[in-house]
C-alpha cells in the first residue's frame, strides 16, 4: 500500500494543524488536526481491509482470435468479477497489449466500479502487425473512496497471438494480370508433355483461357464462367527464397522490407496453389534456416503463413543463405522456378556462385532486390552526412553485386518493398501463361 499526494499532503497539513495548535494554545486547531488525523487512520484501517480481499477479484481476458491476418482488428474483452464481500469503486485496469499493436478502437485502461458480487467489463480493438507476439498480464490499481492510498496489483495472465502476412492484396492483383498485363520475364519457355486429361481443379474464368476448356454444367449452376483446368496445366514447381537477417527488418514497424517481402510471399503463394501449383519456402533469418518443402495439398497455405507469421530477423548474416541453397535445392532434379527476395546488401561472391550454379542445373531463378533508399530508411526528407556517406558506400557493394549477377544471366529486379507483390505476381503469371499456351 502507498499514500498518494492527496494523502500525504492532508498528513502534513494535520502535522501543521496539531503542531500550530500547540504553539499558539489553540484548541479548535489541535481538535480539527486530531480530527483529520483519525480520518485519514479510517480510511487507512478500511482500504486494508480491501487490500485482504482483493484476491477475490478475478480478471479475465477474451481474445476475438490467436491467430489471424494484419488486415483484421483483434477485439480484446476484459472482464472483472467480484467475489469479496466489499464493493470497489474507481478500480483501475490497465491491459498489457503488445506494444507494436496500434489502438484502433476503445482504450486499453478503465476506470470500474464493481458492486459486491457483481461485475464490470471494457473492451478495445488492436491493429495487429506480422509476428507472434504475447500478451502481458493486467495491471489492477485500487485506491480507496478519498484518494489517499492505493495499491498496485499484478495479474498475471498470458495470451499469445499469431498474425499472418496480409493477404488483401491478392485479389486486386490478380484482377491487374486478369485484364492481361503483361512484363518481360527473361525466363525460357517449358512446355509440359502429355495428353492433359487428368482434372486438377475447376476454377474462375480469367482473361486469356481457352474457351474450349469453359465447363458449362458448374457455368450455369454458379453464373459465372468457370474452367476447366488439367494436371498437365499446373504442374510447377516453385520456391521461394526469403532473406529473412536484420538488414531485411529496417523500417517502421508493420513496414520493414521484410514484412512487406512476407506479404509478397503469402500472396504469391495462395495464388499459385489455388492454380495447383507446388510451392516451397526457403527462409534464412541469419541464423538458422526454415523450409517448407514443396506441396499443394490443403493444408500448404497454413503451413507457409504459420512460417511467415513467426520469422523475425536474428542476425546481419547472410552467409548462411548461400550455404541454404546449396543444402535444399541443389539436389532437385525435376526443373524449379526459384524466387529469391532480398535487399542484396551485404552479400559475397558465395552467394552468386549459389545462385549462378542453380541455373546451370536448368532452374529459372528470379531475384527481387528490394530497395533500401536512405528516405524510405529513415522515414524523413533529411539525412544527416554520416549516415549518407555510409549508405553510399553500401549502395556501391550492393550495386557490383547486382551487376555480378546479371553477368551471369540471372534477371535482378530492382524494386521497392511496397511494389514486389505486383512485381513477383506479374512475372510468375507471366511464365505460366508462357508455359500452358506457348
Amino acid at each position: 500500500m502507498k499514500i498518494t499526494r492527496r494523502g500525504l499532503g492532508l498528513t502534513y497539513t494535520v502535522g501543521i494543524l496539531i503542531a500550530l495548535g500547540l504553539v499558539v494554545y489553540s484548541e479548535p486547531l489541535i481538535i480539527l488536526g486530531v480530527a483529520m488525523g483519525l480520518f485519514i487512520y479510517a480510511s487507512k484501517l478500511t482500504f486494508e481491509v480491501k487490500m485482504v480481499v482483493k484476491n477475490k477479484l478475478e480478471v479475465r481476458r477474451t481474445l476475438s482470435k490467436t491467430s489471424l491476418f494484419e488486415e483484421e482488428c483483434l477485439d480484446v474483452d476484459i472482464k472483472v468479477l467480484n467475489e469479496a464481500p466489499l464493493g470497489f469503486s474507481n478500480l483501475e485496469i490497465i491491459d498489457e497489449h503488445p506494444q507494436f499493436f496500434e489502438v484502433e478502437d476503445g482504450n486499453v485502461h478503465a476506470f470500474l466500479r464493481i458492486p459486491t458480487g457483481g461485475e464490470a467489463a471494457f473492451s478495445y480493438s488492436l491493429n495487429p502487425v506480422r509476428g507472434r507476439y504475447h500478451f502481458g498480464g493486467v495491471r489492477m490499481i485500487l485506491r480507496d473512496p478519498y484518494g489517499l492510498f492505493f495499491l498496485e496489483h499484478h495479474v498475471d495472465l498470458k495470451d499469445e497471438v499469431r498474425v499472418y502476412p496480409s493477404l488483401r492484396d491478392a485479389g486486386r492483383e490478380r484482377s491487374q494480370i486478369a485484364r492481361g498485363i503483361s512484363v518481360p520475364l527473361g525466363l525460357g519457355h517449358q512446355r509440359f508433355k502429355g495428353g492433359g486429361m487428368e482434372l486438377a481443379e475447376i476454377r474462375e474464368y480469367v482473361y486469356g483461357d481457352e474457351f474450349r476448356k469453359i465447363e458449362w454444367k458448374s457455368t450455369a449452376r454458379l453464373t459465372k464462367l468457370m474452367v476447366k483446368e488439367f494436371e498437365t496445366d499446373t504442374q510447377t514447381s516453385l520456391v521461394m527464397v526469403l532473406d529473412a537477417s536484420k538488414t531485411m527488418g529496417v523500417g517502421p514497424v508493420g513496414h520493414t522490407k521484410l514484412d512487406y517481402a512476407a506479404r509478397a510471399c503469402g500472396v504469391l503463394s495462395k495464388h499459385r496453389l489455388g492454380r495447383g501449383d507446388h510451392v516451397g519456402l526457403l527462409i534464412h533469418d541469419g541464423v538458422d534456416v526454415f523450409f517448407v518443402k514443396m506441396g499443394k495439398r490443403k493444408d500448404q497455405l497454413y503451413r507457409i503463413l504459420s512460417l511467415l507469421g513467426l520469422v523475425m530477423p536474428q542476425s546481419q548474416g547472410k552467409g548462411g543463405l548461400a550455404e541454404s541453397l546449396e543444402n535444399y535445392l541443389m539436389d532437385f532434379k525435376s526443373q524449379l522456378t526459384i524466387i529469391i527476395i532480398s535487399d542484396l546488401e551485404g552479400f559475397k561472391d558465395d552467394f552468386v556462385e549459389a545462385v549462378r550454379r542453380l541455373c546451370a542445373l536448368r532452374h529459372h531463378v528470379i531475384v527481387a532486390s528490394l530497395s533500401s533508399s536512405p528516405k524510405w530508411r529513415t522515414g524523413v526528407k533529411r539525412i544527416d552526412e554520416v549516415l549518407l556517406r555510409l549508405y553510399s558506400i553500401g549502395s556501391e557493394e550492393k550495386r557490383m553485386g547486382i551487376e555480378k549477377l546479371r553477368e551471369n544471366g540471372i534477371p535482378v529486379y530492382e524494386v521497392e518493398p511496397e511494389g514486389v507483390t505486383a512485381l513477383l505476381l506479374g512475372r510468375v503469371e507471366e511464365m505460366w501463361r508462357r508455359e500452358t499456351h506457348g
